[in-house]
Order: C-alpha cells, then structure tokens, then sequence
C-alpha cells in the first residue's frame, strides 16, 4: 500500500504534538483545579466574614434590647441607635447571608445550616416576648432583659460554631489565620459582653458575693486568654493588629474598671458602661473589622492570582499548540511543497522534456550537424537533500542529452561510412554494368550472351542494395540512372522487376495507363521493387505476386498481392509505422529494412505506402498522387 510522504511527515510529527497537547491539557487543568481550589477557599473565608455580620447585628440588637429594657440605652454608645434600626440591620444581614450560602457549595450550606436554623428558629419568638414587655422599662426588667440576653447567645453561639468550623476547611495558611482571628475577636467580644451582663446584674441585684466575683474573674481570664491567642497569630499580613486595639489607653480604663468590681464589689454602672468600646472602628469590634478586611483582601489576591494563572497557562498553552501547529504545518509544507514541485518536474522530464528531446536528437537527418535542444533544468527553492534529488535529476537529464548525441554522433559516423561506402560501391557497380553492357553488345554466342544477360542482373540488384544502403544512410538522391522524362507506369513495374530475384513468379494482372513524372520514375520503381521482393520472400516458391494498377480520383494506386503467410493486426500496425516513415530503421531488425527503403521513398515524394490483409496473405498499397502524374498529351510531346 503507498503511504504519501506527507502522511509520513503527519504521522512523525504528530506524537510530539499530541505530547504537547497532552502536557498543555493537563496544566490546564491544573490550573483550572488551582482555581476552583482558590475559589473555594475565597468562597469560605468570605462566608466566615458573612456570619460575623450577622454575629454583629445580633450582639448589636441584644445589647440595645438589654439596655432599652434597663433604660440604659444613652450609657452605651453602640453602632445602632434603637431596638428597630437594629433589627432591621439583623433582618438584613440575615438575608445576605442566607443568598451567600445558598449561592455556594453544598460544603457551604452544611457548615451554616444549624446557625442558621438557631437564628430563624429563635428570633422570631424572643422578639415576641420582648415586644411584649409593658413601659416604663427600668432596671426593675433585670430577668426579663436577663432571659432575652440569654436567647439572643443561643443563636449567637451557633453562629460562632459555624465559623471555628469554616476555619478548619480552609487550607491556605494566611486565610485560615484570618478567619481563626476574626472568630476569636467574635468570640473575645462576646465574652467581654457577658462580663459586662455580669457587672451590671450584680450591681442591679445587689449581689457582690465571692461567687460572683470569681466568675467575672474567670470570664476575664478567658478574655485574655484569647486576647494573648489573638496576638500570638497575628503573624504574616496579621501582623501588629490585634496589639494596636488590645492595648489601647480605652481598653487598660475598661479593664482597671473590671479589676475594681472584682476587688471590691462595686463600680459605678454609668462609668462601667461609658468605657465599654462598641464602637466598630476601637476595641475587639475594630479589631474584627481590621482582620476582616485583610482577610477580604488576602481572598480577593488568592482568587484574583489562581485566575490570572489559569488565564497565562491557558493562554500560553493555546500559544504553544498554536505554534506547534503552524510549525507543523510549516514544516510539513517546507518538505512536501518541494517534492511535490520535484515529483512534478520529473514525471514531465521524464514523459515529455526529455523524450522529446532525446527524439529530436535521434530524429536529426542523417549527414546533418546535430543540434542540442535546450531543456529546462529542475529547479526547487531548498538547499537540502531535495535540492540534491533535483540536481542528481539534472545531472541525469544532461547524461541523457549527451548520450543521444553521441548515439547520433555515432549514426552519422557509421552513416557517412555507409555513404562513403556505398557511393563507392555503386560507382563500382555502374562501371561493372557499363562493362557488361559492352560485352553484351560485343558477344555473338547465344550460351554466354545469356550468362551476361544474369550477371547484369545480379550487379543490378546489387546497385539496388547499395542504393537502399545510400537512402537509410541519408546520403540524398542515389539514382545515377534516372530517366530524363516521364515514364508510364508500366515501364516504372518493369525496371523494378529488372532489380529483383525470381521475377519470373510476378505476375502484372491488370494495369491502368499512367505517366509519372521523371522525378520520382526511379524512386518508385526502388520501392516497388522492394516491396514486391519481400512479398516474393514471405511467399511460398511455388506462389506468384500479382501487381495491379488502377487510376483514381486522387491519383494512381499500384496494388502488390500475396498469398503468404500473412501479418497479425498488431504486425501490420508495426509495419505501415515504418512504411510511413515514424520509426527510425536502427530499432527493427535488419530483415525489415526493405520496409525502411519503401517508407523512406514514399515520404519523400509524398506518396503513401499501406500494408492491408483479407485473412489470406497481404496487400501493399502505393497511393501515387495526381501532381506526381503526367497526363499522356504532355508525355508525348
């Protein structure tokens, strides 16, 4: 089966490509895992944030509860600035927060679903009860505020779970480290609150018992515990945060007041509550917001970074196949384009330019100088082995050239020997009949007149030979003996019966009047008289050759027939090729050479010579144009 080159080439040159597919297709998806990854974890560090939103408002609308209920809403500055601006802030963090889960990945709705339950399922109903409390509000709704203070930290605490939780499913060390931060600053505040509920419920109810005391002192222990856990992560992007809120001059004032209650039992509520820091920019609240917005930051770089890498890898594996591919295409059409232009060069060298040439070459005229052709080089536009191919090719072509020049060289060589030879012979053989000749006319004996009478017939033959040899040797017009006027066909079918063997098996049967001119009297007796000579050779010796001639419209026809042994139809095919005069005499062999002769005298004169058979034996045809006739009225004048 035949493989096209170019098929080859796609074949070699594809495994490196598909390699290249192949390594470009999994960094690629590399890339895109890195980028959902990233986007993950984006996704979970902003959720922690979602959360401590909604932790805020929350806190924020516990605490103006608790203290609207006390009547000590004006001691404390916070955020809000009534009950409803903060439940309206909590509805709507609630909302957000909720959009943002059911946006994300099923992780993400696991880990808030139980906050989010706790916080729908309970605030409904505490807000209820709450709104149902009678004015005036004093610090005689210390249970109340104390019973609401403890619903609110059931939904808050949920919260707070869900947000350690997210901190463990995030990988990246910065982010985790944030959101860790942002839940123990969540955490710090909430406690800092409830010590804050305990100051104001044991100066409310009077009881400033060592019980009492010591659990503040524990949840202050707890405060700073996480205080000193805060500091001790803000490393990296984190780093110097937690200490410029923690060790504010505000912050010592709230934590002095602290110490005091714990020492002696008692502190003044309206300067207790003053120093509380519930401000969003100071304290644990500032703290948060700062580490939330690093932390906002760090997940929009993350996020931000793991797509521009996916874009550059995508983009640089498009270029990359992209480039293979026009390489490939390059490479392929750098090798094919010139063996193609090669192949295509060489098959017309081959099939046409050269053959011709070497045909015009061989075709020259015997005697004549040979002229080279000049044949078109193959040319290709590579200097590689291609370029080697063509110029082998060339050298090839230029070998062939010279071949057929010396091969007509030496036919001209060998021709001219033929020429010389034969002029030499035939000027021998005229003397020689010149001579018989006299002797015919002097002898008187009958016996001897008659062996004259043969060997006169025999140099004749041998003139004829000579004379053919002459003609395929190119040597011009041999007949020394042609006649000075026009000759009837009849004495043109005589001479030529005069110039072969075994005459007497000839028979003329019919035969038309005509006059051919002198020009061509002795040329057609020549090819009549090789023609009848091979039809006497290829008939038995006890079989005759007739000879007819008839007019026709288009001049004269001399019928030769046989009854030999006949042609095949591709033998008569070869044969009129020769009689016509289209295949040199140097590729037949020598038997046939009579062939040559006739077709020879033919093209000459113009005439046309056609080998014909019935099935029994074999025709000669020699159409004689009319402008190669003498009408009767101009011959005997």
């Amino acid at each position: 089966m035949r493989i096209p080159i170019r098929l080859k080439l796609a074949g070699a040159l594809a495994v490196p490509l598909l390699a290249l597919i192949g390594v470009s297709s999994y960094e690629v998806v590399q890339a895109g895992n890195e980028a959902d990854d990233a986007k993950r974890e984006t996704e979970l560090a902003l959720a922690s944030v979602g959360p401590n939103s909604l932790i805020s408002n929350l806190q924020n609308e516990r605490n103006m509860t608790g203290l609207t209920l006390l009547g000590l809403a004006a001691a404390v500055d916070l955020p809000v600035d009534d009950v409803p601006q903060a439940r309206a802030a909590t509805d709507a963090a609630i909302i957000e927060l909720q959009e943002f889960v059911a946006s994300g990945s099923p992780e993400l709705e696991a880990i808030f679903a139980d906050g989010l339950a706790a916080v729908n399922s309970g605030l409904a109903a505490v807000r209820a009860e709450v709104d149902a409390i009678p004015q005036p509000y004093g610090l005689e709704l210390q249970p109340e505020a104390d019973a609401m203070f403890l619903s609110y930290t059931e939904g808050i605490r949920a919260l707070l779970d869900d947000t350690i939780a997210v901190a463990y499913s995030i990988d990246d060390a910065d982010l985790r480290t944030g959101v860790e931060i942002i839940g123990l600053a969540t955490l710090a505040y909430e406690n800092g609150t409830n010590v804050v509920r305990g100051v104001l419920l044991g100066q409310i109810t009077g009881d400033n018992s060592i019980d009492a005391r010591l659990e503040l002192a524990r949840l202050n222990a707890i405060t700073d515990r996480i205080d000193a856990e805060m500091i001790g992560r803000s490393v990296g992007p984190f780093d110097g945060i937690p200490q410029s809120y923690l060790l504010t001059p505000e912050q010592i004032a709230q934590d002095e007041l602290l110490k005091t209650f714990e020492n002696t039992g008692s502190v003044d509520i309206e300067q207790m509550l003053g120093a509380t820091q519930a401000d969003e920019s100071a304290g644990t609240l500032g703290l948060r917001a700062d580490v939330t917005q690093v932390t906002r930051g760090l997940a929009d770089d993350i996020l931000s970074n793991a797509e521009s890498r996916q874009s550059t890898v995508i983009a640089l594996a498009s270029l990359a196949i992209g480039a293979a591919l026009v390489i490939f295409v390059l490479a392929t059409y750098s090798i094919t384009s010139p063996l193609r232009s090669l192949t295509r060069q060489a098959r017309h060298m081959a099939t046409d330019r050269l053959p011709k040439a070497v045909q015009s070459v061989l075709d020259t005229p015997l005697g004549e100088d040979v002229v080279v052709p000049k044949v078109p080089r193959i040319k290709v536009r590579t200097r590689d082995e291609v370029a080697d191919v063509a110029a082998a090719l060339n050298t090839v072509q230029g070998s062939a050239l010279d071949l057929a020049v010396e091969q007509a060289a030496l036919r001209k060589n060998i021709a001219d020997s033929f020429v010389n030879l034969g002029r030499r012979n035939q000027n021998l053989l005229d003397r020689q009949l010149d001579f018989i000749t006299d002797l015919e006319r002097q002898e008187q004996d009958a016996e001897r007149l008659e062996g004259l009478f043969r060997l006169d017939h025999l140099a004749t033959r041998m003139r004829r030979n000579a004379e053919s040899l002459l003609r395929l040797a190119g040597g011009g017009d041999t007949t020394q003996n042609a006649w000075g006027g026009p000759i009837p066909i009849g004495d043109v079918i005589r001479s030529a019966m005069g110039e072969i063997e075994n005459f007497q098996r000839v028979e003329i049967t019919t035969l038309d009047d005509a006059v051919v001119a002198a020009s061509v009297g002795s040329d057609l007796s020549h090819a009549i008289a090789e023609l009848v000579e091979n039809a006497l050779s290829f008939s038995a010796d006890d079989e005759t050759v007739g000879i007819r001639g008839r007019r026709t419209d288009s001049g004269y026809v001399v019928a030769i027939i046989d009854r030999g042994v006949g042609m095949t139809a591709e033998q008569l095919a070869v044969a009129n090729r020769r009689l016509a005069g289209e295949e040199s005499y140097t590729v037949a062999p020598s038997r046939y050479l009579g062939h040559y002769v006739a077709g020879h005298l033919a093209y000459v004169h113009g005439m046309k010579i056609e080998l014909e058979t019935d099935g029994a034996g074999i025709t000669a045809r020699i159409e004689i144009p009319s402008n190669l006739l003498v009408d009767h009225a101009t011959a005997s004048v």
